[in-house]
């Protein structure tokens, strides 16, 4: 596959698809398989990006607002006011 991947790009997505076509199953095990390995350049930008991620639910890490912006103190009630709703909505209470 590394060298289809390298040499004839269109014949590799006819007989294993395009990469990244299963990310959905979050199984690098399964997935990797399919995989070429990456330069070190990518691979240098895809370990930071998923540092920066949280793989399971597929959420970024620290995009909510902080500081004492109308913003940030609105997203500050909001969250806390899910997380008290949150248990009463699974529990049906």
């Amino acid at each position: 596959m590394v060298q289809l991947y390298d040499t004839d790009r269109e014949r590799l997505e006819k007989e294993y698809g395009i990469m990244d076509t299963y990310w959905m199953l979050r199984n690098p095990a399964f997935v990797n398989q399919w995989r070429p390995e990456h330069t070190p350049s990518i691979k240098q930008m895809e370990e930071f990006a998923n540092q920066q991620a949280d793989l399971d639910s597929g959420i970024y890490k620290g995009l909510d607002p902080v500081g004492d912006s109308d913003i940030a103190l609105a997203w500050s009630r909001i969250s806390q006011n899910w997380e008290e709703v949150l248990p009463e909505l699974i529990t049906g209470t």
